[in-house]
């Protein structure tokens, strides 16, 4: 067990109340244990973690007062020729036609969740700044700077549309 240490919890307390809403989400969405494996996920448990992960999400964004659409999740994915892609999550109702992608793709490796978020005023600023992260699926030094890289390539791109 732990020990909270009294000047710690102050400085905490003291950093919660400079945050936004949109950065106590982030926080909270990023905070939580590293995986602990080596292993990648099959696809099917890709898509039910991307799945509940967005669903954590979303209720975040609620619970601050926050547009739970300003949250987007992309499931981060190495097909056999090494190339890493990235696909967003449909709106509910339309996994079937996503799942499918990935099936006929054939030998996918899939690598962890690419995360953005928007802000009410960036909406229709196409130049805007959007705020990105990166949850692993795996313990993998490899995939994680790829994942960067990759994160860091999409962030010199124009905001993602809706």
């Amino acid at each position: 067990m732990t020990r909270t240490i009294p000047t710690n919890k102050a400085g905490r307390d003291a950093m919660d109340e400079s945050l936004n809403a949109a950065a106590k989400v982030r926080r909270q969405l990023k905070a939580g244990p590293k995986p602990k494996t080596r292993k990648l996920p099959p696809l099917f448990e890709a898509v039910k973690r991307l799945c509940a992960e967005a669903d954590r999400g979303r209720s975040l964004m609620q619970k601050y007062g926050l547009d739970a659409d300003d949250i987007h999740l992309a499931l981060i994915y190495r097909p056999a020729d090494g190339v890493i892609g990235s696909r967003a999550l449909p709106p509910p109702g339309n996994i079937g036609p996503y799942i499918m992608a990935f099936e006929q793709m054939g030998n996918v490796e899939f690598l962890g969740i690419l995360w953005w978020q928007t802000t009410p005023d960036s909406r229709d600023k196409p130049d805007s700044t959007v705020t990105m992260w990166i949850t692993e699926f795996a313990d993998d030094r490899r995939a994680a700077i790829e994942m960067l890289v990759y994160r860091n390539a999409l962030t010199s791109l124009p905001a993602p549309e809706r």
